[in-house]
């Protein structure tokens, strides 16, 4: 037992020594908690690699990891921000938040948000957070309600306030960094004050790189899986071309090569395709995926200078992806499945436009230049195929 009654873990030896034309035990003891920490930060990170080899997928990964993190801090309320390429940090697991916390902090942006998670992602820290900041760029605090409290008016304002109203007292955000790249952050928190010791906090601190290398290697892997899935359906596009089929059934097979795109959350029944015919700037929709018979009276036709979509199409250069977001359910301009984003991609042949394809997306997908170079090549794809079917046609009508 050390100072104040804490209990120290200590590697005792023994020896009979001489002394004073006697004998006597010599018991020599060392502190061991040192060792034991590294030992048990060792076992940790050997836990993380072998959950990163188990896991067929990231987001099995993020799951069990929170489950790591959750009982090695003690906190209630855990999750894992990751970086994206846009800045957000959303959290990609978590648990323990409410939903209504969960809805408000979950699509923070380091580009435009200020608050702990996002100075810790970017590494710069405010000063009046140094008494809480770590050696390791860490923010920790035991008493949330503490150190509000001594904040000046102006320093207030750096904070969005969602933990503190949230009753969190103890609250850390640990950086997931590799080679000094920020990558995301360990987020944890609890109503109970105390809850993050030093020895915690630098635990944490300690496994987060461990985190940030089985991350990474998901990521690439994801994106190896992506450009491979995409590739092969521009090739099956392309060889639908050569086949004798009809206009519908060729958009048919478009829209269900969209929904295999691995890692986008496309709606199932959410995509519908415009093409323009006899009449300048109408687009008539020749293909959907069973968006149900009100929104299709709705959306059957897209006119240029009246549809949001129709005029997002007429305004932008040939072949921009045009991103519309937060549309509720009802939208009278856009009615979509439920409450939806959308994109809508021009569908353009020698700087024309010929038609477009209207993608529903789910509430909490945000718009990001992979997701749209991806549909652009779709658009593109089937540009080239609907051209080629033009010809053939006329070629066989003439």
């Amino acid at each position: 037992v050390g100072k104040g009654g804490v209990r120290v873990p200590v590697d005792v030896t023994g020896s009979m020594v001489g002394f004073d034309g006697g004998r006597v035990v010599q018991l020599i003891f060392r502190d061991m908690t040192e060792n034991r920490r590294a030992q048990e930060v060792m076992n940790a990170a050997n836990t993380i690699l072998q959950l990163g080899n188990e896991r067929r997928s990231k987001k099995e990964f993020l799951d069990a990891a929170v489950g790591l993190v959750s009982r090695w801090s003690g906190c209630s309320h855990v999750g894992i921000r990751l970086l994206d390429e846009q800045g957000n940090i959303p959290f990609a697991s978590y648990t323990g938040y409410s939903n209504e916390f969960r809805q408000c902090e979950n699509w923070l942006s380091i580009r435009k948000d200020q608050c702990t998670c996002t100075r810790v992602v970017s590494g710069k820290l405010d000063p009046q957070e140094s008494p809480c900041t770590t050696a390791g760029g860490a923010f920790c605090c035991n008493n949330t309600r503490d150190f509000v409290k001594d904040l000046s008016s102006p320093e207030k304002s750096r904070y969005r306030n969602v933990c503190f109203a949230q009753g969190f007292l103890s609250l850390g955000v640990i950086p997931i960094c590799l080679e000094d790249r920020s990558i995301g952050a360990i987020h944890v928190a609890d109503e109970l004050e105390g809850k993050l010791t030093p020895a915690t906090v630098g635990f944490l601190e300690s496994v987060a790189p461990v985190m940030a290398a089985v991350i990474t290697k998901f990521r690439m892997e994801e994106e190896i899986e992506k450009n491979y899935a995409v590739q092969k359906i521009i090739n099956s596009l392309l060889q639908v071309s050569m086949k004798e089929l009809d206009l519908e059934e060729t958009l048919d097979l478009v829209i269900g090569s969209i929904f295999k795109i691995p890692g986008e959350n496309f709606y199932k029944k959410g995509v519908s395709i415009y093409l323009q015919e006899n009449c300048p700037g109408e687009f008539t929709m020749k293909a959907h995926s069973g968006l149900e018979e009100n929104v299709l009276k709705a959306v059957s036709k897209a006119r240029l200078k009246k549809c949001s979509c129709g005029r997002n199409v007429l305004v932008q250069p040939a072949g921009d992806v045009l991103p519309r977001v937060n549309v509720p359910a009802g939208d009278k301009v856009c009615p979509g499945p439920e409450k939806h984003n959308n994109y809508c991609i021009p569908i353009v042949n020698e700087g024309a436009v010929i038609g477009a394809m209207n993608v529903y997306i789910t509430p909490e997908h945000r718009c990001n230049p992979k997701s749209e170079e991806i549909l652009s090549a779709v658009a593109n794809t089937l540009a080239a195929v609907i051209t080629r079917g033009r010809i053939e046609k006329e070629l066989q009508e003439s």
